[in-house]
């Protein structure tokens, strides 16, 4: 107890010696408690920060030095905007601040892929890789690297060249170790043969035909299989674009042949001969069918060849009568003598028309009357200069046609020629001649059983004067018939 007592005196000194504690504020401080700070391309974090003492009210303001690489909000959140390195500062109001580098690393993929798996390449064709990352926004570069280069080669942008035939594969790796493999197989696609679908063929003129083509290998590059065609007598046939590709239209034109080749553009060809059979004349007619030609004088005979396109359009010009009329190789007609003469043309495949000349002198005031009515007068009749063609048609056997002929010259010729060739009996039509007394004192019978177009009657020893013909059906003919004629008179 004593003892206790003792310290209290000297326990009462040294509080009364204790100076007294101050009552001035702690300056705030901030400190950042990283010493570096590492984030990813496109990550964000918070600024890991304090401000001492902790009851103070003052906020920092933060900034980074170089905002293309990273930005620190008011916060202090902190945005990573590319690959590189900046200074963030949070500073006080107090002029008190702390920094810390911060560093923006590549965001690195978590996979790594490519469209497809392989690929067949032609000699010398490029080929660009296409790969992917996720995720999206995330980056590494790719080494790349070939098996064999000797087939094919790869740069470090994933553009892929073949080089020769074969097999090799790319793999690509990324800067965290992610890989994979592109096989490549190198081919030659370059044709080596072209086929025309076809053998050799026959077409009619104005016949076509489509031909098509097949190039091997099946494989090949269309760039290096541009197709020619070509005819080799454009003459006979012509080629024209086909409703598909690599197909072409021949077009017969003329008979012959043509050889059509297809080319592609290696040079490689194939070739097929078209034959155009000729085409047959089919009918041949003459613009006249009688003509009365004065001696000495020339007719061109003027003809149809049917069709057109007729290959062979030789016509064979002859006369059964070269001392009337002589024809030429190209159906010139002289009247040499008076008379009757037949010129005949003759196709190449035998097919033939006529041509009756009648060879006369020159006439003058020469004069035919016509009527068609069967009548005893001719106050009514209509003359006709030189020699006439006049055309009827009896229809009934009470039907006659009626000719009066005025005559200068001892000779006449007349010609009945029938509308159509068809079988005519002898005891159904008669021509009747008569003198200026009109006594018929001729008549004039048709071949029995003819079914020629013509038939030639030659009335002679007649003096100048007046002379008659009439055409009639006789009166054992049908009850109803229909005949056409043409009635040709000459004289001289």
């Amino acid at each position: 107890m004593k003892k206790r007592l003792f310290w209290l005196p000297i326990l009462a000194f040294l509080v009364g010696c204790t100076p007294p504690v101050s009552s001035q504020p702690e300056t705030p401080k901030i400190t950042i408690l990283e010493s570096s700070i590492t984030i990813e391309r496109t990550r964000s974090k918070w600024l890991d920060y304090r401000v001492t003492p902790f009851d103070s009210d003052l906020r920092p303001i933060f900034s980074s030095a170089d905002e293309s690489i990273a930005t620190i909000d008011e916060f202090g959140l902190i945005d990573a905007i590319a690959v590189g390195e900046t200074i963030l500062t949070a500073k006080l109001t107090n002029e008190e601040f702390a920094t810390v580098p911060c560093i923006v690393v590549e965001l690195l993929p978590i996979t790594f892929t490519m469209l497809g798996d392989g690929v067949a390449l032609d000699l010398n064709e490029e080929h660009q890789l296409t790969w992917s990352f996720y995720p999206e926004n995330s980056y590494s570069p790719v080494t790349w690297l070939s098996s064999n280069p000797s087939v094919a080669t790869v740069d470090n942008t994933g553009l892929i060249k073949a080089v020769r035939v074969g097999t090799t594969t790319i793999s690509g790796t990324t800067e965290n170790d992610l890989s994979l493999t592109y096989d490549v197989q190198v081919i030659d696609l370059r044709p080596t043969s072209i086929k025309i679908d076809s053998d050799d063929f026959t077409l009619d003129i104005d016949e076509t035909k489509e031909l098509t083509t097949t190039i091997l290998p099946s494989y090949y590059n269309p760039m290096l299989a541009g197709t020619n065609w070509e005819s080799s007598n454009p003459a006979v046939a012509t080629i024209a674009k086909g409703s598909a590709p690599r197909t072409m239209v021949v077009t017969a034109v003329a008979a012959g042949t043509a050889t059509i080749t297809a080319t592609i553009s290696t040079n490689i060809k194939d070739s097929v001969t078209v034959t155009v059979n000729p085409l047959i004349a089919t009918s041949l007619t003459f613009a006249e069918r009688t003509i009365s030609l004065e001696i000495g004088f020339a007719y061109n005979v003027q003809y149809t060849l049917l069709p057109e396109k007729t290959s062979d359009k030789t016509i064979t010009w002859t006369t059964n009568n070269a001392s009337v009329a002589t024809v030429d190789a190209q159906g010139r007609v002289v009247a040499v003598d008076s008379g009757m003469a037949t010129i005949t043309g003759t196709t190449a495949n035998g097919l033939s028309a006529k041509l009756i000349v009648m060879g006369r002198y020159s006439l003058y005031n020469q004069r035919m009357t016509y009527e068609v009515e069967p009548n005893d007068s001719f106050e009514t009749a209509q003359f006709y200069e030189y020699s006439t063609t006049l055309e009827g048609e009896l229809s009934s056997r009470t039907d006659e046609d009626f000719y009066q002929l005025i005559l200068l010259g001892p000779h006449t010729n007349i010609c009945v020629q029938f509308a159509s060739s068809m079988l005519v009996d002898p005891d159904e039509f008669r021509v009747h001649v008569g003198n200026s007394a009109k006594e018929y004192i001729r008549m004039i019978p048709l071949a029995k059983g003819t079914n020629l177009p013509t038939h030639e009657y030659v009335i002679k020893d007649y003096d100048e004067g007046i002379m008659y013909i009439i055409i009639r059906i006789a009166n054992t003919a049908p009850t109803n018939v229909d005949l056409g004629y043409w009635l040709h008179v000459y004289w001289w």
